[in-house]
């Protein structure tokens, strides 16, 4: 795997990182919740229940964007000319490169045709989410099981596609945790070492479980620069403890911009486009530039440009204009939406 040092994996193949340009670090394409219901569930209520296998309209946009993990048509994203439009959408804006950090099989499939359509580098990741959505193998395999499946795909390609991982992520957990997301993070941390990928972890919804994922990560000598801890946008507001995070030498994602409404909001505060904005630029001002990339996590119909959302283009089109008005500079923009993904997505 040395051949590969140095470059940036794309599912059409290695490249140099400067071609990465900007860099969505942080994004979703193709998936069905019928292959891996994670969070879809039906409403209790009758009314609701036929709301919610109606296709996406304008007459149950509203209701569709505010339950989304109760509309089974939101969480199907199989439009291929759909998502095509929206990925140029983000190359006219400037874009570059566009991260799918959706880890099932099948959604890597069509990665090289959209990407060739689109003349977007496109990064695939590798491994596995949260344990709902585990496979019912993962309770019989061992830490270096799970490995060993991550090594393989570098190695030979997602089975089926031919398309290698770029990056090792979405990786899931929950608060509280359960073993074999701990399994699955000390496997990633080993394969890590073994492919020279960096890592993106998802956390629970906890402002104390970042300090654990590290503190794991830690322990089997993970390189924690190489390490983006995902969404702390909704999972860390305060400003002392997102500093002892940073730290600790890894990255964090303020990657869900366009998003305004969590499902689970009543065990979080969730944050606006502009409070992001503002927690940035106080992270920015205090020297954390070099330790911060930007994403939307697009997964869903109800934030794609096509079926009424903001889209991929959203962060380059409405919030960098956003951000320089605020007073945060062109250089550390570049630095958030460049450098730091380029970093990353360098195999070491």
């Amino acid at each position: 795997m040395g051949s590969f040092s140095g470059k940036a994996m794309t599912a059409l193949g290695p490249i140099d990182p400067s071609e990465l340009g900007i860099t969505m670090l942080h994004e979703h394409m193709y998936q069905n919740p019928g292959t891996t219901p994670v969070y879809f569930h039906l409403p209790d209520d009758p009314s609701e229940r036929k709301i919610a296998m109606q296709p996406l309209s304008l007459s149950n946009y509203g209701w569709a964007r505010f339950n989304y993990v109760n509309h089974w048509d939101t969480n199907i994203v199989d439009d291929e000319q759909a998502l095509a439009s929206d990925i140029e959408q983000f190359r006219v804006a400037g874009g570059r490169t566009i991260c799918n950090m959706s880890t099932r099989i099948a959604v890597h499939a069509p990665m090289k045709a959209l990407s060739i359509k689109t003349g977007i580098n496109i990064v695939s990741g590798s491994g596995y989410y949260v344990s709902s959505s585990h496979p019912p193998q993962m309770d019989q395999w061992g830490v270096d099981d799970v490995k060993a499946k991550m090594v393989n795909e570098f190695r030979e390609g997602k089975p089926g596609t031919e398309v290698r991982p770029g990056i090792i992520g979405e990786i899931g957990c929950t608060y509280p945790w359960g073993k074999n997301e701990k399994k699955v993070l000390q496997a990633c941390a080993r394969a890590m070492s073994e492919t020279g990928l960096s890592m993106q972890v998802h956390p629970g919804r906890s402002p104390r479980q970042p300090q654990q994922i590290l503190e794991l990560l830690e322990a089997e000598k993970a390189d924690l620069s190489r390490v983006a801890i995902c969404h702390i946008d909704r999972t860390i507001d305060d400003m002392g403890m997102l500093r002892q995070l940073l730290s600790r030498g890894c990255t964090v994602g303020y990657d869900a911009f366009g998003l305004s409404w969590y499902p689970w909001v009543m065990e979080i505060p969730y944050p606006s486009d502009s409070m992001r904005i503002f927690q940035i630029k106080k992270l920015v001002d205090a020297g954390y530039a070099n330790k911060i990339y930007l994403s939307h996590d697009i997964d869903d119909k109800h934030t794609q440009f096509h079926y009424g959302g903001w889209g991929y283009a959203h962060i380059l089109n409405n919030i960098v204009p956003m951000m320089k008005h605020h007073g945060i500079t062109g250089e550390q923009i570049h630095t958030m939406l460049v450098e730091n993904p380029k970093k990353l997505l360098t195999i070491a």
